[in-house]
């Protein structure tokens, strides 16, 4: 191969009845070799001056013959002109009349065909093929030749004499006495051809046979003669030894298998140096005829027959004893199946193909074979529950962080054409889900946040460039406030979009573009809002990258495949800092606990940080998770888009994670990471995430940056420290939770503590105008279906803000911030009424800083609705254009306009 045959490679586990000779296929237990920690037990290394094996002793080099290393053999003179020294002074008087006599017998027939008789050295090298191996030397693949043949190269002093010699006593037994033809053989030829009256036997030697593989030529007598010529001049340029050598590492084997190495590892599973006796000398009978004595063929009763004429020529040459050949006789051989042959990771090998590392020679990479068949029995495993919720298709890869060395990547269930299982899942772009929102936070976090900022989780409308936009959580609820913590824990998507709001999307986008997550040419008004949760399409390899620079403080590489792929460019994306905070989050199984509850397939005895996915209709499930050693991600799902049958990430994809994490961890719980010096802990009142006020009872501990600690005390707690008095800003939120269920122990800060006084139906002054707030929608007889916004409307239009006046008439535009917007509608909305229906409403939401006790609506500069807490009221549509204002007592506001068609 280029100067690197194809050398053993199987990694031989110590055996106590075997000691390091263990069967080259087979399923022993999982043992991880970690990355970087110990060298594989047997080591290809190519180079033009040869192949070095190393391991179990060996670590010399043994040159290729007439290839990159001397020319002739030690000992031998190079003749001009010649290859390696062949003149016909070098051939005995004996050896010379032989020739002689061959020329004069096949002279009349050879005259036309005999040609110029050359044979060059680089002859004598087998054309490459590829071999894919794991990190250990276990074959994943071969690639054929250009003679779609494979082959493995064993030195000759490797072969075993049993090998040896019974292709010695089946193909040539005076191998070692002529001198590259046989006279003998060649008179009882000619008798048995002039008895035919057609060739039938052609008495070839072994060294005969080597220049006819490497020249291969129509069954003539001139090519007999030619044949001949060039075997004296194969036996001139190598020892016998060396002739055998390329014999055995070239004999056709059938089913595309060339030499004896091969051979052996595929039709009895072990390397040619275990072979039995009687093995040997099945497949010393194979070459006689591949096609018909194929071992793998229904009836092979003519192979047996040849074995034992193989067995019973080496008993006759004295090669095997008469208890060996007993022995052998009785032998019972067992055959590999013929599916055998290595077709290991096959993503992984097609991946790497299609990338370019299909190059003749041996590709070893990073893969641990033991670990890839036990991620593929429990890929298979799950099969029938993932069936059974509508998800076809699962892929699974695993990073080794230290080193970024892909251990295991499985594509799809089954490399099968069943549910499109050729596709390889792991390089599929899919939505992302919310698997993005660690970066979200991470990003918030480099720019000042905290842990314990809070978010409001309540219902909010955004105005994009495709139009109103309106998130909700999974699960459809509103969670009010929450930290960051519990927002990330619990994948809040109305949370998400307000820190994004927040921070803007351009900082998020361009994270997300150094993480190569993002198609060029796509600008953060294409992703929106929405690029945290869904609006982006990654592969598993990209998001396992990711959460594999979480494990690595922040520094960002790329998977490696190959052991000789040199490390990438590094980047630090985000600070040891961040990175160790996102990774204590996503390890803490109560911040999930919100929505996921205690879910046994994401709670571990030990730290794994982890965050699922789900995209719309159910489409993919993710999950990507990882401990310090390992970067685990998963997909579920359907290659065609179908939607699952309400498979989550969690529900679909965890079960698997938790296989493989257990798996990975087996042996050695992962490692604890080490906490930067820069982070520190401080306490915190678990409602507000401020600094603990003397009133507080739920205090817990939290992480922040050395100088980020909150100064500001809580005052969501007054001296009864039972109720949670929350600012105005939550008074929708806590009106629904009240009117829907309880609102528990949270209040509003300013009112009483009887909500049943705060939300009071009496707050119009005119019942005719307006449609008050908390009167039931049914009973006013106003429709549910809000009119849909079908126009865009530029994001640049403002809110205008009232400023104190004494009139409604007396509005002016100023940009100061106000202690009252208005959230719904937005500025500029056009809205379509539908015709048939004049009972179209949509409601006006507004949102106070201050504890007021109303908010005056005026529709076109006309009192509609006095609202108290939560400020809100329904509206009818009428077509034109219209200004809606929400003033408060002290005369400030805001207002928009809106048109209706």
């Amino acid at each position: 191969m280029s100067g690197k045959h194809n050398k053993e490679f199987i990694s031989k586990a110590p055996s106590p009845s075997r000691g390091d000779n263990a069967p080259a296929f087979g399923t022993p237990s999982l043992k991880i070799t970690p990355p970087g920690s110990a060298s594989p037990p047997l080591k290809i290394r190519g180079g033009k001056g040869g192949v070095m094996i190393s391991g179990r002793g060996k670590g010399e080099l043994i040159s290729h013959p007439l290839r990159g290393g001397p020319a002739c053999p030690v000992g031998r003179d190079e003749g001009e002109g010649d290859v390696c020294g062949f003149t016909i002074e070098n051939i005995s008087g004996c050896k010379l009349a032989g020739v002689l006599l061959c020329i004069m017998l096949f002279f009349p027939f050879s005259l036309c065909d005999a040609k110029e008789v050359s044979f060059e050295k680089e002859a004598l090298v087998l054309p490459d093929n590829t071999i894919f191996l794991d990190r250990n030397g276990k074959p994943l693949r071969f690639i054929p030749d250009e003679k779609w043949e494979r082959h493995i190269w064993i030195s000759g002093r490797d072969i075993p004499d049993i090998v040896r010699n019974a292709f010695i006593a089946v193909e040539d037994e005076r191998f070692y006495e002529h001198s590259g033809f046989d006279l003998k053989a060649i008179f009882r030829a000619m008798k048995d051809n002039i008895f035919q009256g057609r060739i039938v036997s052609g008495a070839s030697t072994i060294s005969q046979q080597v220049v006819r593989l490497i020249y291969p030529h129509k069954r003539t007598l001139g090519g007999k003669v030619t044949e001949i010529f060039r075997s004296l001049r194969l036996e001139s340029s190598l020892s016998k030894d060396e002739i055998l050598e390329h014999y055995l590492n070239r004999v056709p084997m059938g089913n595309n298998i060339t030499g004896v190495e091969l051979a052996s590892r595929i039709y009895f599973g072990k390397p040619a140096s275990d072979l039995s006796v009687a093995e040997a000398a099945l497949l010393a009978s194979i070459p006689k005829a591949p096609g018909r004595l194929d071992p793998f063929s229904k009836d092979n009763s003519r192979l047996m027959e040849r074995k034992e004429l193989v067995l019973r020529k080496m008993l006759y040459q004295g090669h095997i004893s008469e208890e060996e050949f007993n022995e052998a006789e009785n032998y019972k051989i067992i055959l590999t199946n013929k599916d055998s042959f290595p077709f290991n990771a096959s993503h992984l090998v097609e991946m790497l193909i299609k990338r370019g590392y299909k190059l003749p020679g041996v590709v070893h990479t990073t893969i641990d074979l033991n670990l890839q068949q036990e991620i593929e029995k429990i890929l298979l495993s799950q099969r029938e529950r993932l069936a059974f919720r509508g998800a076809s298709q699962a892929a699974v890869l695993v990073v080794h962080n230290p080193t970024m060395e892909v251990l295991a990547s499985a594509g799809s269930i089954s490399y099968s054409d069943k549910y499109s299982g050729f596709i390889n899942g792991t390089t599929a772009l899919r939505s992302a889900g919310s698997t993005i929102k660690p970066l979200l936070y991470a990003q918030a976090l480099e720019e000042g946040y905290t842990v314990s900022s809070l978010l409001e989780d309540t219902l909010r409308k955004y105005r994009t460039p495709l139009g109103n936009y309106s998130p909700d959580n999974y699960d459809r609820k509103e969670y009010g406030p929450v930290t960051m913590r519990v927002a990330l824990g619990s994948s809040l998507n109305i949370s998400a979009i307000k820190m994004i709001d927040s921070i803007q999307v351009e900082p998020v986008y361009q994270t997300l573009r150094r993480l190569e997550l993002l198609k060029p040419g796509k600008g953060p008004e294409h992703y929106g809002l929405g690029i945290v949760i869904g609006n982006v399409e990654v592969s598993l390899e990209q998001l396992v990258a990711v959460y594999a620079m979480l494990a690595n403080q922040g520094v960002f590489r790329k998977p490696r495949y190959t052991v000789d792929d040199l490390d990438g460019p590094s980047e630090q994306i985000f600070s040891p800092e961040t990175s160790f905070i996102i990774s204590d989050i996503l390890s803490d199984a109560s911040a999930r606990m919100l929505t996921f509850g205690n879910s046994p397939n994401m709670t571990f005895p030990f730290r794994v940080s982890l965050k699922t996915g789900t995209s719309t209709k159910y489409r993919d499930g993710w999950i990507v998770g990882y401990t310090p050693e390992y970067t685990v991600g998963v997909w579920i799902g359907n290659f065609d888009g179908r939607p699952t049958a309400k498979l989550s990430g969690a529900s679909g994809a965890a079960p698997i994670f938790k296989d493989i994490i257990y798996l990975l961890h087996e042996n050695s719980p992962p490692s604890l990471q080490k906490m930067p010096e820069n982070v520190v802990t401080s306490n915190v009142c678990g409602i507000s995430g401020k600094k603990p006020g003397e009133y507080c009872h739920y205090v817990t501990a939290e992480l922040f940056i050395k100088g980020t600690e909150p100064v500001d005390t809580c005052d969501f707690h007054d001296n009864d420290g039972y109720f949670h008095e929350l600012p105005t800003s939550y008074a929708g939120w806590l009106y629904d939770k009240k009117r829907k269920v309880s609102a528990g122990a949270y209040r509003l800060r300013g009112f009483p503590k009887n909500l049943d006084e705060v939300f009071s139906d009496d707050m119009s002054d005119s019942g005719d105008i307006g449609i008050r707030v908390n009167s039931d929608r049914e009973s006013q007889g106003i429709s549910s279906d809000v009119a849909k916004n079908t126009v865009k409307t530029p994001v640049s239009q403002k809110h205008l803000t009232i400023g104190s006046v004494n009139s409604i008439d007396e509005i002016k535009t100023t940009l100061d911030n106000n202690s009252i917007s208005i959230i719904y509608p937005l500025p500029g909305d056009r809205f379509v009424k539908d015709r048939r229906s004049d009972m179209q409403a949509i409601q006006l939401e507004s949102l106070s800083l201050k504890p007021v006790d109303y908010v005056d609506w005026y529709i076109d500069g006309k009192h509609y609705a006095r609202t108290g807490p939560p400020y809100n009221t329904f509206w009818k549509l009428k077509k034109g254009a219209h200004n809606i204002a929400a003033v408060l007592p002290d005369k400030t506001g805001d207002s928009v306009d809106i048109i209706v068609e």
